[in-house]
């Protein structure tokens, strides 16, 4: 089989997400492998392309060779379904689906109802599909996706192995038993309704009483208004000098980050998946989540307290569970720490990928 493909990418790859990590991580993986990968820049705007952004689309897929296949980013590919159609005709489409986009939290009902009726639409004209968690495959077959046109490909773990996870743990619990004064809380994901990091602050202004501090690491540009609001929270519960907003860091800053934290929360209405849930397991941190989406698959009971999404009492209770309880920290700690030997590897997943897509287009 020819290994030489198409890979249609909305916005800016170098975007810092959990999705474009995936994108460029599989890119990365694929070429290693052998791969010929032909990035295709699609434009901004999506899932609400401008008419402008919509020709460019059309003209930049128009392009290809006949016959060469397009791997699809469904930020994309769900919205397009005008274009996928004469183009499945001539090129075989394979679409990657972090989520589907009408699940985006802040939209209006009007919007989420034109997205799901899109995205029905586009899916059909998939050859096959590549989705990011268990989760994600279940609920495409409100879609109408066979799940034989499905496969599963969880995203890898980047920052650590499994051996240097076990040091961290030790470190954190035998050679320092004795609980910092400070609970050291992090959180990583955009600014945007879907991470709930408003409700995080409204849940921490709760627990003033107890020694925390809490650090926000992500874009701050993705939803201005969003990060207003969240700025607002802080403002008016003045939490200003323990609630801190870090905008994007580095890999190093961050890795130190993870290193440092005590504690990672992060109570996200719905995820696709969980990169940085599973990221923060790799540096063996207990976890406060939701059960939004697939979060519930992405982190075991064992490895921390995941509560509905959207429900206040119970993130806060959580919180003050971990925070006043230091023995119930290392617990969920050991439990990270033991399923963080079960994720995948960048290199396995994008092996996995590759497999899926040779399967698909042999």
């Amino acid at each position: 089989m020819n290994k030489h493909l198409a890979f249609a990418i909305p916005g800016d790859i170098d975007s810092v997400t959990g999705g474009y990590a995936y994108d460029r991580h599989i890119t990365q993986g694929l070429r290693a492998l052998g791969w010929r990968v032909d990035l295709v820049p699609l434009g901004e705007g999506f899932p609400f392309p401008s008419p402008a952004t919509t020709a460019e689309t059309l003209r930049q897929l128009n392009s290809l060779p006949t016959g060469m296949p397009i791997l699809i980013d469904g930020l994309a590919s769900g919205c397009i379904p005008q274009i996928l159609a004469p183009i499945s005709q001539t090129h075989p489409i394979v679409t990657l689906l972090h989520h589907p986009l009408c699940m985006e939290y802040g939209l209006t009902l009007r919007e989420q109802e034109h997205l799901r009726v899109c995205e029905t639409a586009s899916l059909q004209f998939a050859r096959h599909l590549i989705v990011t968690s268990p989760s994600t495959a279940n609920l495409l077959q409100d879609f109408g996706v066979h799940p034989k046109r499905i496969s599963v490909v969880l995203p890898g773990v980047s920052c650590l192995r499994s051996s240097t996870v076990e040091v961290i743990q030790d470190s954190r619990n035998t050679l320092s038993p004795q609980p910092k004064a400070t609970t050291e809380l992090l959180s990583v994901g955009s600014l945007i309704p879907r991470k709930a990091q408003d409700l995080l602050v409204l849940a921490l202004s709760q627990l003033t009483h107890l020694p925390w501090t809490l650090k926000i690491v992500g874009d701050l540009n993705r939803n201005p208004a969003y990060t207003r609001r969240v700025l607002e929270l802080i403002d008016t519960h003045r939490l200003q000098n323990r609630v801190h907003l870090t905008g994007v860091l580095g890999d190093e800053a961050l890795h130190n980050l993870f290193l440092n934290a005590d504690v990672f929360v992060l109570p996200s209405l719905f995820e696709g998946y969980g990169m940085a849930f599973a990221e923060a397991m790799s540096y063996g941190l207990p976890i406060i989540g939701s059960t939004g989406g697939a979060v519930s698959q992405t982190v075991p009971p064992s490895a921390g307290v995941l509560v509905a999404p959207n429900d206040l009492p119970a993130l806060k209770n959580a919180l003050q569970s971990v925070l006043l309880d230091h023995k119930l920290r290392a617990h969920y700690a050991a439990g990270s720490a033991q399923e963080a030997k079960q994720l995948p590897s960048w290199a396995s997943s994008c092996a996995q990928f590759a497999q899926a897509l040779h399967s698909c287009l042999a």
